[in-house]
């Protein structure tokens, strides 16, 4: 933090302060930055613990690298190139990313004549060998309020982190023309001139953030977005969301189930939060109902269906009945959506797993669950282990288990015979 505050300067053709008091990175109107005074901090905290623990992780740091310009620099305030590409290169190399996983870089991005067009002449070099069609995004918030000194790129880090938890790409502050003494064309850059939302992809979405310092020490981190958990598939299906009615009489249902078919297909709400709203928001009257879907679409035609073929049921109390599959239903990623999902379901799902673990001598999650890396040939394979009977049997125990858990969090106690 600079101190006192309120002190101004005097701008020049020569220096790096902005002439007109705005720092505007990578513009072609930039003429230098603006000093400002603020501080950050942020929490660190081992990913798999952080999993563990269920805290609220903003992103991932998953590799950092650091160098000096050291004789490279044409002078103190002029950064090289190479001590540029050697923090990225180190750091890229730690993450085991390459140009192709980048999808924005936090630049230092200060705004000044010499700095800019050389910092995007290092990072056209790391991007040399990309050929992912979307550009690299790159941006720096000291735009924002200019350059804060030793909280820059704490400052920066926390930008990203908040880009990547919200699935977005901001704004670049005070930009409206590439800079003219950058070569955006050929660099596979693009500065962000408004908030673009960040390119989905199968693996996670990966951010660098630069920090170079004034006396030749460079700074790059690599920043990912929060990890799944490793047995997830790559491409999980759609949500299955349950919608459930009830009403007073079977007329009164039929006419429920109509109005709720009527409203998915004017209305685009979240279907889990209708499903939310059905469940714990509406009077369970005698008369019930219930579908099944993952679409709109496929819901107002069960919604449809069933209202013509409602009948009337006896209003006395209905008895519950819980029903498992038996041996021969199981199947890779038989209830990953669950697990995934229900906090309750997992827990009791990794508990059994560490219970099972010596005596089965394999983690049963390994089994059960598809990886990112899986191909159609090892499905196949786990689908034959889990076929075997000491496998089959601990699945399909642990699954019915932790089903009767939930099942019992959400109230659903089974009619004592």
């Amino acid at each position: 933090m600079l101190l006192p505050h309120g002190v101004g300067y005097l701008g020049g053709e020569i220096g790096v302060e902005a002439i007109d008091g705005v720092c505007r990175p990578f513009d072609d109107d930039a003429s230098g930055t603006v000093f400002g005074s603020g501080g950050g901090a942020i929490l660190l905290k081992p990913v798999d613990q952080a999993l563990e623990d269920g805290d609220h992780i903003y992103a991932v740091i998953s590799g950092s690298g650091a160098a000096n310009d050291a004789n490279f620099r044409a002078g103190f305030s002029a950064p090289s190139i190479q001590g540029q590409v050697k923090a990225i290169d180190v750091a890229w190399r730690q993450a085991e990313i390459n140009a192709d996983d980048i999808d924005y870089i936090e630049a230092h991005g200060t705004g000044t004549k010499l700095g800019d067009p050389i910092e995007a002449a290092a990072l056209a070099e790391v991007l040399a060998t990309r050929t992912e069609t979307l550009p690299c995004m790159v941006g720096s918030v000291k735009g924002n309020f200019g350059h804060l000194s030793t909280a820059a790129g704490v400052v920066s880090v926390i930008k990203t982190a908040l880009s990547l938890s919200n699935s977005n790409i901001p704004a670049s502050a005070n930009f409206s023309t590439p800079n003219s003494r950058i070569d955006f064309p050929d660099s596979k850059l693009r500065v962000a001139a408004k908030t673009l939302p960040w390119p989905k992809h199968l693996r996670p979405r990966t951010a660098g953030v630069s920090s170079f310092g004034l006396g030749g020490t460079n700074v790059h981190l690599v920043l990912r977005s929060v990890p799944t958990p490793s047995f997830r598939s790559a491409a999980a299906p759609p949500r299955n969301v349950a919608l459930t009615v009830s009403g007073a009489s079977p007329a009164a249902l039929a006419a429920r189930l109509t109005r709720l078919a009527m409203h998915l297909e004017t209305q685009n709400d979240s279907l889990e939060d209708i499903a939310f709203s059905m469940a714990a928001g509406r009077n369970v009257l005698p008369f019930r109902a219930a579908v099944s879907g993952n679409s709109a679409v496929e819901l107002v035609a069960s919604l449809r269906e069933r209202a013509t073929e409602i009948t009337q049921i006896k209003a006395k109390q209905p008895k519950l009945i819980w029903m498992f599959p038996g041996q021969g239903a199981q199947s890779v990623d038989m209830f990953r959506e669950i697990y995934d999902r229900y906090e309750v379901f997992r827990g009791v799902v990794d508990r059994c797993s560490q219970t099972l673990l010596p005596i089965l001598g394999v983690d049963l999650r390994s089994l059960v669950f598809s990886s990112l890396d899986d191909g159609s040939d090892e499905i196949a394979k786990k689908n034959d282990r889990l076929a075997e009977t000491q496998f089959t049997q601990p699945v399909l125990f642990t699954f019915e288990y932790a089903l009767a858990q939930l099942w019992l969090s959400w109230g659903c106690d089974p009619t004592r015979w």
